[in-house]
């Protein structure tokens, strides 16, 4: 999503040049027409989940279970550290940015909540590598450190 002047939003998707009044009308779009990035984000936070279920009964260590329609913040980060080429960096980016604007009282924009979010996970071992790859693709910029390779 982008908004541009007068509340006016914009559908972020390549190739899509849809213009809209409002962020519920872009939200029906993106569920409509672009379901497939916010279902590539959902799986692959649900790989972490499953994974976490999996160590946690291994190991003898309760399970926290997770909100429907949610995740923790380690969810997040295991699937963002697992992701390894730039076209499935951009669709997880383009569904988080998706998933936050469903979330009730965002004290700022969804882009930047992804940016600043996804940047914090090249500081928890990321590669340089990854991260330039990440910075390629996405706008993801570390909350301190912006994009520099940390």
């Amino acid at each position: 999503m982008t908004l541009l002047i007068g509340g006016i939003v914009a559908c972020c998707q390549p190739g899509c040049r849809e213009v809209f009044g409002s962020v519920a009308h872009w939200e029906e779009h993106m569920t409509t027409f672009h379901p497939k990035e916010r279902q590539f984000f959902d799986r692959k936070i649900q790989e972490q989940i499953d994974s976490d279920r999996k160590q946690c009964a291994e190991r003898g260590y309760d399970f926290k279970e997770r909100q429907p329609g949610g995740h923790l913040i380690k969810d997040l980060v295991g699937a963002v550290l697992a992701i390894d080429n730039p076209e499935e960096a951009q669709r997880f980016y383009r569904g988080y940015v998706h998933w936050l604007t469903r979330q009730p009282n965002l004290t700022e924009p969804a882009e930047r909540i992804a940016d600043s979010n996804i940047g914090w996970c090249f500081g928890e071992g990321m590669t340089g590598e990854r991260q330039l790859m990440w910075q390629e693709a996405t706008s993801a910029a570390h909350p301190i450190f912006g994009r520099a390779v940390v």
